[in-house]
């Protein structure tokens, strides 16, 4: 069977904003083409051995040049794949998409085309402009700055785009902008008539200028502005300083690092950027399975005879549960026993199975958890766990008059991550902090700097710490939190 193509907007920069039918196509893909405008994050969504090719696109970088890409699309979808075609913005506005779908319907190649959000829709609301304003302004006129080379002259009717009097979108103009200046003063707009320049629109990396049209040349050398980056022009501009909320975010311009084991795709880092961090990911940890069931199994079947099962973190319950599971069992196999979790994700975690936590600790610790646990001397404890768990856990725990059994769900061991572009990264200023969420990330992390001599480079940068056992691991390793 011959493989499909869809064609995704990848929107204007922040992941978050691509669309919900754009991100299920990631997941299901075989092959992804994509341009350097789409956030390469957005490639988390694949699946496992999805094959990934860049196809570059930006203004001075054309690693596939489109004949290639094409050419592309129709060998993979011979081979019966499920191809998405990935690019920035909408790919019906200046993208391409047109012409890509033409060589695929013209080839007789099924495809579809899934919408994204405008680069331009992007800038502006994430920049207080809103393209339309009933005082000021009933149109928006979208035009390209860089028309096809092929074109022996310009197409672009300036006269009657200033005529219009309403909002002037400018895309890919930085380079010309002002060839494109002369042209709409010439055509008669105002010289004060308001302008902006927008670059990496939606990212915490965003730059803004305002200004003038007659100024706004010299705003954009002065202030470094380069591709990519979108213009604005019309009275709609003069709006932005009661609705920008954006740069009132409370990270924004600051960037940071995660070292946990989702550092790419996890609820904290989602979090770091909803605030307007820049966040980028060097996961210290990975969790991989024990190479025996034995010992689980043995426990599930003796779950009736325990008073309390505990765990220490998601990963125990997710592990646990999935063992279950391939046993042909379910959440009744705990009617006997209560409960315990170490924090609220892990209680969240298993709230996803059916069950409520019987207990949680005020303080998210595991001495807390083993100093407040309300058990009864000579009760039976189970504690489903990573290989790498406390010990100070079981001895409070003993000392209190039980003895819990252990059951080891989980490995927890060092992963490699990028301590070039970490060290690139501190070198020119770029990371204001690194976060750690548990002590073995810590110490993974530490040992890796040490491996790479690059202990000195974190002077720069502040550590920060969930808890006082990641930050006892911190400090054990030389540095301050």
């Amino acid at each position: 069977m011959k493989g499909t193509v869809t064609i995704v907007g990848a929107g204007p920069g922040e992941r978050e904003l691509i669309t919900l039918m754009g991100k299920r196509a990631l997941e299901e893909a075989d092959a992804v083409i994509y341009d350097y405008l789409a956030d390469k994050s957005l490639l988390d969504f694949t699946k496992a051995g999805a094959e990934l090719i860049y196809a570059g696109k930006s203004s001075s970088d054309h690693t596939l040049p489109q004949d290639e890409i094409n050419q592309r699309m129709q060998k993979l979808t011979e081979s019966g794949a499920k191809v998405v075609r990935l690019k920035g913005g909408d790919p019906y506005i200046f993208g391409r998409g047109g012409e890509e779908a033409e060589f695929l319907a013209q080839h007789s190649i099924p495809f579809k085309i899934i919408p994204g959000i405008p680069s331009v829709v992007g800038a502006a609301a994430y920049s207080g402009i809103p393209l339309t304003d009933r005082s000021c302004s009933s149109s928006v006129t979208f035009v390209t700055g860089h028309e096809s080379a092929d074109k022996t002259e310009s197409t672009v009717d300036w006269k009657r785009i200033a005529a219009l009097n309403g909002t002037i979108v400018i895309y890919m103009g930085v380079r010309k902008i002002g060839s494109i200046v002369k042209s709409l003063l010439e055509a008669g707009l105002p010289s004060e008539t308001p302008a902006a320049a927008i670059q990496w629109a939606t990212t915490p990396i965003q730059k803004n200028i305002v200004t003038t049209i007659d100024k706004i040349e010299n705003e954009i050398g002065v202030k470094g502005i380069t591709h990519p980056a979108v213009i604005i022009i019309g009275k709609v501009v003069n709006s932005r300083n009661g609705i920008d909320w954006f740069h009132k975010l409370p990270l924004l311009g600051k960037s940071g690092a995660v070292t946990n084991r989702d550092a790419g795709n996890s609820k904290f880092k989602n979090l770091l950027c909803s605030h307007g961090a820049e966040i980028l990911s060097f996961p210290a940890v990975k969790t991989e399975t024990v190479d025996s069931n034995i010992e689980i199994d043995r426990e599930i079947n003796n779950l009736t005879t325990y008073n309390w099962l505990l765990f220490t973190s998601i990963y125990g319950v997710e592990r646990f549960f999935a063992r279950l599971l391939e046993l042909n069992l379910d959440s009744r196999s705990l009617h006997n026993c209560k409960v315990g979790c170490i924090g609220k994700s892990t209680a969240e975690e298993l709230e996803k199975y059916g069950i409520r936590a019987d207990f949680i600790p005020q303080k998210f610790t595991t001495e807390s958890f083993a100093q407040t646990l309300p058990i009864n001397s000579g009760e039976k404890i189970l504690i489903a766990r990573s290989s790498l768990g406390s010990e100070k856990m079981l001895k409070i725990i003993q000392e209190r008059g039980c003895n819990p059994v252990i059951v080891n769900l989980y490995n927890t061991i060092p992963n490699k991550f990028d301590i070039a572009l970490l060290s690139e990264r501190i070198d020119i200023g770029k990371l204001d902090f690194i976060t750690f969420t548990s002590s073995s990330a810590a110490n993974f992390f530490c040992e890796q700097l040490n491996e790479a001599n690059a202990r000195n480079k974190l002077k720069g940068c502040k550590l920060f710490s969930i808890g006082p056992e990641t930050s006892n691991a911190l400090r054990l390793n030389g540095l301050s939190v």
